[in-house]
């Protein structure tokens, strides 16, 4: 069945709400039969290569029902044309119509009807290469598609040029970095925290100020194409291909140490090698995380490696999202199942050595992954950089001839031009902030649901999952609803989400049975709704401050990620620096059925730190700071952090949301 798609490089929030009805009624119009040819969606933000360069864009994908003749698709493309420049105000060069059959129709920017493969008694139109196309009347409001006209038409062949092999094979490249992440970005703290106790933050801090350092170093380093370097790596299969090794084995030897019980039997049984102990863990931590960034780059530096064309880079991109879903689910169904198997049923310092097995499962499970990947993809060879280059250069000269026409001044910025524009560091603010309430509520899921709630230890495992499961099923109407209603009224419902679950974890407590039975599981899915919907929100604004720039794309993407980074270290770390010092001894926690006392619990406190502790009845388990002098309300904390930090975080996010409000990022 014939299918057509409408590409633009347009931002979804250029597109009208009605844009959708009146393309629809021209289909109809266009067949006589409304039947015929249908709209399928519009789905915003799409990674499709204009002029050899990645940038987001909205798809509009229509279906063609029933035969259509040749005369019929070349007038039924110049009508849709001309109406995408009357409804998007946008050129011709803006848009790229690819009509598939039993052969690829494509119809993009500019030069004439080179062929026609839909009539077979259709003669070829070769031999006429240098002559004219024949205009249109104007009167008849069709597109002019003479060779010297800005809305011209040609065709092309453009089908993806990859096999299942390759594209399959090349979804197995990022497993073992999405796999490491999940268990680090979800257990890291609540692992050292487990191991130190106190100061178990600073390893994950530590961590995410590397990461954020090794993703602008790295980045630079990836791009220098040494001579010496190039010909070693030749050897492996290709530059990208070399440095994705060296990454892998970095990982490979670190992330094991990384999340190992050894640093808890050391840390409590040897007073004297703490130094030591802290220094390999600095240095564990370390190498995996600059393994993890150069894996997770070079990755993303062989989707334009091997691709050929746009329908390649499509295939990639879409496979590389659909594996990352899977290792997610990888983790916390590997957690669910290895904590029920456990004897116990809630979480305690003895659950630590099954954290290290899993890491290890993983790190194989993992490795196993980059071995199919390095079996399949041949850097190389897969590539054929004569026919991309003749591909892009066609599509990109007239690419830059628009993008240099445009008004809008960030279209031209440079690095350095971003800084004197308080639009870059308003987005900017709702971005890092944005990101910054997703990785608390990450963080701190499982410590809110074992030192707060004390619920079952595969809770860690199971909440995290349905809020996953909650924002990927939500992540599928964000697209209809960013459409209908915008960009900026999308992200205000994720805020009012966000703040309506930090509220209702106010009045949650551990002795509310209705709340621990099923009131956390819908909360559970609001903040996975909230965070999908405020991450994709803020991500859009980001693209849609870039437009159409080339010269500073990457810098944009790094420097806000950059930012975000580092200030969820410092967040962590401030949160942490007023965090009692204990380790919650929950195996002992027993149930009384018979009155409402439910909690009783001892707490383990470092014998290092000058703290003692009593255990209560009714109002949570009070501790006292001998050195201050201060009761601490120890399984309140946690709940302060996923309710009052989140809601200050999420009020941040519409503050910078009302600033940009009456701000049209398209000008």
């Amino acid at each position: 069945m014939p299918q057509l798609e409408i590409r633009t490089n347009l931002h979804l929030s250029q597109i009208p709400v009605d844009f959708n009805e009146k393309t629809t009624n021209l289909l109809a119009e266009i067949q006589n039969k409304p039947s015929s040819m249908t709209l399928i969606s519009v789905l915003p933000n799409q990674l499709i290569t204009f002029g050899g360069t990645n940038e987001p864009c909205a798809l509009v994908s229509l279906q063609s029902i029933g035969n259509i003749s040749a005369d019929e698709n070349r007038e039924s493309c110049r009508r849709i044309f001309d109406h995408l420049q009357n409804e998007l105000n946008i050129s011709s060069k803006r848009v790229f119509i690819n009509y598939i059959d039993l052969a690829a129709y494509n119809v993009a920017w500019n030069g004439r009807i080179y062929e026609d493969i839909f009539a077979d008694n259709n003669p070829s139109m070769d031999e006429n290469d240098d002559k004219q196309v024949e205009q249109p009347n104007d009167d008849d409001g069709d597109l002019d598609i003479s060779t010297n006209s800005n809305q011209s038409i040609r065709i092309m062949n453009e089908q993806c040029t990859l096999n299942c092999r390759t594209r399959f094979g090349f979804a197995f490249g990022h497993i073992f970095n999405d796999l490491c992440a999940s268990i680090w970005f979800s257990y890291g703290l609540l692992f050292y925290k487990l191991c130190f106790g106190r100061i178990g933050y600073l390893f994950v801090v530590f961590g995410q100020v590397v990461d954020a350092f090794a993703t602008v170093i790295l980045g630079f380093v990836l791009d220098l194409r040494c001579k010496y370097v190039n010909i070693l790596f030749d050897r492996v299969g290709g530059t990208y291909t070399g440095y994705y090794i060296i990454g892998t084995i970095l990982s490979f030897i670190s992330f094991p140490y990384e999340i190992s019980e050894m640093k808890f039997i050391l840390y409590n049984n040897d007073n004297e090698n703490h130094p030591l102990l802290f220094i390999l863990t600095f240095i564990a931590i370390f190498v995996a995380q600059v393994g993890w960034t150069i894996g997770q780059l070079t990755h993303l530096s062989m989707i334009n490696e091997l691709s050929a064309n746009s329908s390649d880079r499509i295939w990639l991109t879409s496979l590389r999202q659909a594996a990352s879903i899977y290792s997610s689910l990888v983790v916390y169904i590997l957690f669910w199942f290895t904590l029920a198997k456990t004897d116990e049923s809630h979480l305690s310092i003895n659950d630590i050595n099954v954290f290290a097995n899993n890491a290890f499962l993983i790190t194989i499970f993992g490795l196993i992954h980059c071995c199919v990947f390095l079996f399949t993809i041949h850097e190389n060879t897969l590539a054929s950089n004569s026919s991309k280059i003749k591909m892009d250069k066609n599509l990109n000269s007239d690419e830059q001839n628009d993008r240099s026409k445009s008004n809008r001044p960030m279209d031209h910025y440079g690095k350095l031009d971003w800084f004197k524009d308080s639009v870059y560091f308003k987005i900017g603010f709702i971005y890092m902030c944005s990101r910054l309430y997703m990785n608390l509520s990450m963080a701190y899921t499982p410590l809110y649901l074992q030192q707060t709630l004390f619920l079952e230890k595969t809770s860690i495992a199971f909440v995290p999952l349905l809020i996953y499961i909650s924002g990927m099923i939500m992540s599928f109407f964000s697209n209809y609803i960013e459409n209908r209603f915008g960009n900026k009224i999308h992200m205000c419902l994720g805020i009012l989400l966000a703040l309506f679950s930090s509220i209702w974890i106010i009045f949650g407590s551990c002795q509310d049975k209705s709340f621990i039975n099923w009131q956390i599981y819908l909360i559970a899915i609001q903040i996975g709704v909230s965070i999908t919907i405020i991450k994709i929100s803020s991500i859009s604004l980001v693209a849609e401050m870039i437009g159409f720039n080339q010269k500073s794309t990457s810098f944009v993407y790094g420097s806000v990620s950059f930012f975000e980074k580092v200030a969820a270290s410092f967040v962590i770390a401030i949160i942490e620096q007023f965090n009692p010092d204990t380790i919650i001894q929950s195996d002992s926690i027993n149930n009384n059925n018979n009155d409402d006392d439910r909690m009783q619990s001892s707490i383990r406190f470092d014998h290092r730190n000058n703290i003692s502790h009593n255990n209560n009845n009714n109002n949570g388990i009070i501790c006292y700071d001998q050195q201050n002098g201060r009761p601490v309300i120890i399984n309140f904390y946690y709940q302060y952090i996923m309710s009052y930090v989140n809601m200050a975080v999420v009020t941040f996010i519409l503050i910078g949301l009302i600033t940009i409000s009456r701000i049209d990022l398209r000008k």
